[in-house]
């Protein structure tokens, strides 16, 4: 697999934002309740999914809107307490990290995820990985709850590293 990557100049951390969201998803229902929303509901914390296709899913309350611009993802992230994520099955069989992840890590944000076995390992200072709704209600409260919030920025995760691994694979 060729990880996904990041662009620096669009993604990175912005100093004292004031947070809007505790909680934040961003990403389509593809006409699937996704796990992790599914086992954050119900929740009394302040949350927003941006995405297409959830009304059917969610209080219209929760929905922030259905598009947000990669320009404005920067600063929807760093407003945000945790970013929550979640991968399709396929992309998890074959260890593929969702884009959201490296976006997110690069713009200093805290993940949680669902689990796949790389992913603790990439970044284990910014993603939390939860397999239960008991065990993702308990990372939400730890990581809001703590006053050490580290966050672990992207490293040898761009697109020039990756045109980089594709130049030692596929050699003139």
């Amino acid at each position: 697999v060729l990880n996904q990557c990041t662009d620096p100049e669009l993604f990175y951390p912005i100093k004292n934002k004031k947070k809007l969201y505790q909680l934040l998803f961003v990403g389509n229902s593809r006409n699937v309740f996704r796990k992790i929303i599914k086992d954050l509901l119900p929740t009394n914390y302040k949350f927003k999914v941006f995405g297409w296709g959830w009304d059917s899913f969610l209080n219209q309350d929760l929905i922030g809107g259905t598009y947000i611009p990669n320009k404005r993802l920067n600063q929807l992230y760093n407003r945000t307490s945790i970013l929550l994520n979640d991968h399709w099955d396929d992309m998890k069989k074959n260890g593929f990290i969702s884009n959201r992840i490296y976006d997110g890590v690069s713009s200093g944000a805290i993940i949680i995820s669902d689990k796949i076995p790389t992913l603790s390992n990439l970044f284990p200072d910014s993603v939390y990985c939860y397999e239960t709704k008991e065990n993702l209600d308990e990372l939400i409260k730890q990581i809001l709850n703590s006053s050490n919030k580290k966050r672990s920025l992207i490293k040898k995760n761009t697109f020039e590293d990756r045109v980089d691994t594709l130049v030692k694979v596929f050699p003139k």
